[in-house]
This record gives structure tokens, C-alpha cells and sequence, in this order.
């Protein structure tokens, strides 16, 4: 039976707003560790970002998740992973899951292209999460049209599912927190922007002293190797001229000056082919912009 001092319980709990400490009180439902650094070159250089996403098992750990998941394991795990003898993936183990299958995969990129990231908006939007580790808010994207970050946060705000970082807990339903979010990804939206400016200016000046700078080898050249380090890559020297194909680009340019037409040099030119790379130069084959 209901008694009126229930139904009048019931009413009271209805109207209470959770304070910012209830907000952000873990363990609670689920926690998902979100593992992404942005490119390949980050997964295999980069051991203390590595090693930050094994950490944060122990952290989920002190803050009241039960787990079999343990540091050393997930740490060795995906020191293998950078090694290439193991594949990014998914642990999941108690309330903990583990998704590092945006390893390696740029913050710039939609769900379409990082499979953690769809994951992560599918169980958010199921109210599953109630936490999401990592080791700084940007790790979850870079988008410079802000659309991404901002679906997030909503999603989070619905569900109120926590940001942990190792420094702090931050639920979007405390507008404080927001306003620390949405900072966050701002910031790493801009520092994006100036990155690019900065990297064009050095690709810029190491293009003018005639050095490699990346993307596809002008056809009539040739990258020689200069080094190559023990994970296999290359340092590059300055692109030097390669005879077998500079002397059909100034056949192709010779006809078209006298010709004037695409079409008639096209036609004079038919049958004529570029050779492969010999086998001393195949590391060509993949840079050239012949490739396409």
C-alpha cells in the first residue's frame, strides 16, 4: 500500500537537482578508455602517449570500476601494437572497455573513418557510459567545423557521461564544465590551424632548397635514400633528375611547344610509355607521381 509520506518521497526526489559533486560521482554505468593518437608515425614513436592510455585502466581502477583488465597486460599489449605484431582493437573486461581502434587515426575524421569513435556515439546515445577516459579532451576529435565536438557533448549532457582525464572529472551537465569542454576543443581546433601554417612555411622552405617534403615524386626524378632507420624509413636526400623518364617529359614538352595542341601531341606521342623503376630504385614506385 502508498502510503502518503511515499507519494510526497516521490514528488520531493522529483523536484531535487543533483549537485555538481552527484553530476560527477564515479563509477558509474560504464566506462569506456578512448586510445587515438593521429597518425601511424605517433603509434610507433610516440611511447609515453602509449603508455598514458595503459594508465588510465589504473585510474578507472581508483575511481571504483571493477575489472580484470590490468596495466601491465594492456601496456605490453599495445607495445605489440606498435611493434606491428598485434592489431589495434577492443579490451573489455567488467565494467571497463578499452577502444584503440582510432589508433593511428587523424581527430580531424568523422565516425565514418574511426570505428571507436562510431562506438563511442552508439553507446552514448544507449546511455551506456557513464565515463569516458582520456588523456586530454582533444583525443576525441579535432573537427575544424566544431560539429563533431559539439554532438559529443550534447550526447554526454543527455546521458550525463563524465570526461576523466587524469587531472580532472567534468560533466557536460555542469555548465561550468561545458564551457571547460568546449574550451578544450577549441583550443585544439586552432592549434590545428597554426600547426598547418607552420608546417606549410617549413615545407615551403625545404621545397626551395630542393628537399623532400612529401606527396608524390615529380615525374623525371628520383628521391635517393640517404639513411634508413631500424623501423624501415627512409630519410630522404634531394630529388635528383632520372634520365630514363626526364627525357620523355621533355619529349612531351617539346612536342606540345611545337604542336600547340593537347590533342595532336597526344596523337604524336601514342605508344610512347615510362618505364618502371629498376629493382635498386622500386622504393620509387609508391611516390612517384606516376603511381596513379
Amino acid at each position: 500500500m502508498v502510503t502518503i509520506q511515499d507519494v510526497i518521497g516521490k514528488r520531493r526526489s522529483a523536484r531535487h537537482k543533483p549537485s555538481d559533486e552527484e553530476l560527477r560521482r564515479l563509477p558509474d554505468r560504464k566506462a569506456l578508455i578512448y586510445g587515438r593518437v593521429s597518425s601511424p608515425g605517433q603509434v610507433r614513436d610516440s611511447h609515453e602517449s602509449i603508455r598514458e592510455i595503459a594508465h588510465l585502466v589504473d585510474l578507472a581502477k581508483e575511481d571504483g570500476y571493477k575489472t580484470g583488465l590490468d596495466s601491465v597486460a594492456v601496456e605490453e599489449w599495445l607495445a605489440r601494437i606498435q611493434g606491428g605484431a598485434a592489431a589495434p582493437g577492443v579490451l573489455e573486461s567488467g565494467d571497463v572497455i578499452l577502444d584503440c581502434r582510432d589508433l593511428g587515426i587523424s581527430g580531424t575524421l568523422g565516425q565514418d573513418k574511426r570505428l571507436g569513435l562510431a562506438n563511442t556515439k552508439t553507446l552514448l546515445e544507449r546511455r551506456e557510459l557513464g565515463a569516458i577516459y582520456l588523456s586530454e579532451p582533444s583525443r576525441l576529435s579535432r573537427d575544424q567545423d566544431k560539429v563533431e565536438p559539439y554532438t559529443l557533448l550534447k550526447l554526454m549532457k543527455d546521458g550525463n557521461c563524465k570526461v576523466r582525464t587524469p587531472e580532472s572529472i567534468l560533466s557536460p551537465c555542469i555548465q561550468r564544465d561545458w564551457d571547460i569542454l568546449d574550451e578544450e576543443f577549441e583550443d585544439a581546433r586552432e592549434e590545428l590551424k597554426v600547426w598547418r601554417r607552420r608546417l606549410h612555411r617549413k615545407k615551403l622552405r625545404k621545397a626551395e632548397r630542393g628537399e623532400y617534403v612529401g606527396g608524390p615524386v615529380c615525374v623525371g626524378f628520383y628521391l635517393p635514400i640517404e639513411t634508413q632507420d631500424r623501423s624501415g624509413r627512409y630519410r630522404f636526400g634531394k630529388m635528383v633528375p632520372y634520365e630514363p623518364h626526364a627525357c620523355i617529359v621533355n619529349r612531351i614538352l617539346q612536342e606540345f611547344i611545337s604542336r600547340r595542341s593537347p590533342f595532336d601531341t597526344l596523337r604524336a606521342l601514342k605508344g610512347v610509355t615510362f618505364p618502371f623503376f629498376p629493382p635498386d630504385l622500386a622504393y620509387m614506385e609508391s611516390r612517384t607521381a606516376l603511381r596513379p
